[in-house]
């Protein structure tokens, strides 16, 4: 099959992302060697630091490597006329058009994960293990690809199928019913994300009765946070790394902190790190963060409602007539430079609200055990100290270490 016009279109701006990753991973490569700021020298010792930045270089030539296979593999199924025969498969499975969707990302969903579960495979078994932070026994690793592959099949080829009707039942309507739709949906997952979808794969035990409970409530009073529950995750049966989150929002927010954290930190420093999470409940990140999210997505069903049934776009890649679950993918295609770009300014707000928590932190005379505790992170986590200023700007979601401490040191004066 020849690629028609519209067709190379596509490949092109696949093509575009492509190289756009591999220049910031390249970048990344190239910038490991720059000197260190002064105020994270000394953060780890020599042998430590050297390990660090082969750390960083192997996670950028695995980026590498990955992106190149993703790249040709589309370009590959395109050429080869798999997507018209998976839809002409598909097809003849069910006569109904919103099934046809879901059996289309069904099969998409598990062919990628059988096609990525080599490289998931050696970078847990190789690179993490290499690098001390792995726990993860193989039994596990194919316990969680079966309930990945569960938990996708379920929300990914559910929201296509959902889609689908919306686009046959709302006609005219159809932007605004998806953009409700998805929006709704969103809140959902964000609301039970820890009731649900963390326990799939992780134990969640309410915090144990103690100085450090006894301390986080004492927190919790003097700054007026509400949590429903404070969580202990069982993070460490897979990797040694460390952190904390929370997920929901109001009264039904959540705190769960791994227990790699509790490990590793002291009661002071874990503190500290709640009270960075408690800034941003305070500073309402969490309702921003919907409120973008939602705008995002009616940029996407505005998208949506023009390329998915497209017939241009459908025989440029050989497809006979459109079809919607195929629709799908080449939106995701088309959507990629236009959510790079958005991620800018959203990655900088992000960054932004980064500096706020820690200052809020700082309000509860948790500077220096704010500063400790980063520092632990980082070397615990094998953080790279030197990342390339270029892939800060376009997608660092929290400020280099050096950054975020001198303006924790900044506080002080």
């Amino acid at each position: 099959m020849a690629i028609q016009e519209f067709g190379w279109f596509i490949v092109g701006i696949m093509f575009l992302m492509y190289a756009v990753n591999m220049v910031l991973s390249f970048l990344t490569l190239q910038h490991r060697h720059q000197p260190l700021a002064k105020n994270v020298v000394g953060i780890f010792k020599k042998d430590a630091y050297q390990k660090s930045k082969q750390y960083a270089a192997e996670n950028a030539l695995y980026a590498m490597v990955t992106n190149t296979f993703s790249f040709f593999l589309y370009l590959a199924l395109f050429v080869s006329r798999f997507f018209p025969w998976l839809i002409t498969f598909v097809s003849g499975l069910t006569p109904t058009p919103v099934l046809q969707t879901f059996l289309f990302f069904t099969l998409l969903l598990i062919t990628n994960t059988i096609i990525k579960a080599p490289f998931n495979y050696y970078r847990t078994f190789s690179i993490e293990t290499r690098y001390g932070f792995n726990r993860s026994t193989k039994k596990l690793f194919f316990t969680d690809l079966l309930r990945n592959l569960l938990v996708s099949t379920i929300l990914v080829s559910l929201i296509g199928l959902i889609l689908h009707a919306l686009y046959l039942g709302l006609g005219n309507f159809f932007i605004l019913g998806a953009w409700i739709t998805l929006s709704v949906l969103l809140m959902v997952l964000f609301a039970l994300n820890t009731k649900v979808f963390i326990k799939i794969f992780n134990k969640l035990t309410p915090l144990k009765e103690g100085s450090l409970k006894n301390a986080i409530t004492s927190l919790a009073i003097k700054t007026g946070f509400k949590a429903k529950a404070i969580y202990t995750m069982d993070a460490s049966k897979r990797s040694s790394k460390l952190n904390a989150f929370f997920s929901g929002f109001g009264p039904i927010r959540e705190i769960g902190l791994f227990d790699t954290l509790i490990q590793k930190l002291t009661e002071e420093e874990v503190l500290a790190v709640l009270a960075h999470e408690i800034g941003h409940a305070k500073h309402f990140d969490e309702i921003r963060m919907l409120v973008q999210q939602i705008l995002v997505f009616g940029m996407y069903a505005l998208a949506i409602s023009f390329v998915v049934m497209n017939p241009l776009l459908a025989s440029g890649l050989g497809l006979t007539s459109p079809f919607f679950g195929f629709g799908l993918i080449l939106f995701s295609i088309l959507i990629e430079p236009l959510d790079f770009i958005l991620g800018i300014p959203l990655s900088y707000l992000s960054r932004k609200a980064e500096y706020a928590a820690d200052a809020f932190a700082v309000s509860q005379g948790y500077r220096q055990e704010m500063i400790t505790a980063l520092k632990k992170l980082v070397t615990e986590n094998y953080a790279n100290l030197t990342p390339h200023p270029l892939q800060v700007l376009l997608t660092y979601s929290h400020p280099p270490m050096s950054l975020r401490l001198a303006a924790l040191e900044q506080k002080k004066r």
